[in-house]
């Protein structure tokens, strides 16, 4: 499904969601007008069903908004589960979900046809990746858990790793923040 190439693109009627806790009616304005900006002749649709395409834009608040400890997408964390099904239901989805925690991605993740982890990137660094101008790299400094269970029976708060675990925050170039992980396995 990815990259959508102009061909591709330019006949395609395009849905567009954010689902948040927070303004989630202006961040999807916010990131169609981005959209909008990058490509004009992008048509946009207000209802899935009328789509060929859907970008749903996952942005779950963290674990200091949820239930302490729990990776799971629910209302705690701003997700509306059900609503993601249904739009990936509807049309082929490209599900971009900001995995700045280790998210439980079962509920929503098999229903999309492309599936992006993006770690507090700017609207316009996604679009230029859906489009194909940007090929990303790099490995996310988390390990995505499989299900409750992978949580459940492993470390708190780290889904990869038994033991004890320690996390040392580091600084450096400006303001950007990194959490190394040190493990002392037994």
């Amino acid at each position: 499904m990815l990259p959508l190439k102009n061909a591709k693109l330019n006949k395609s009627r395009v849905f567009v969601e954010v689902v948040t806790k927070t303004d989630a009616a202006s961040q999807t304005e916010a990131l169609q007008a981005v959209i909008r900006e990058r490509d004009p002749k992008v048509q946009f649709v207000a209802r899935p069903q009328d789509a060929t395409v859907a970008l749903v834009l996952v942005r779950p608040n963290d674990y200091a908004d949820a239930n302490a400890g729990s990776a799971t997408l629910n209302a705690d964390t701003g997700i509306d589960v059900q609503r993601i099904k249904d739009i990936e239901k509807a049309v082929p989805t490209v599900l971009a979900v900001n995995a700045v925690q280790p998210w439980i991605l079962d509920k929503i993740e098999p229903g999309a046809r492309a599936t992006i982890a993006t770690f507090d990137v700017n609207t316009s660094a996604l679009w230029d990746v859906i489009r194909g101008k940007f090929a990303p790299q790099g490995k996310l400094p988390l390990t995505m858990p499989k299900n409750q269970a992978a949580v459940d029976n492993n470390a708190p708060r780290c889904s990869g790793l038994r033991g004890d675990v320690r996390l040392r925050l580091h600084r450096y170039r400006g303001s950007q923040v990194h959490l190394r992980l040190r493990a002392d396995l037994r």
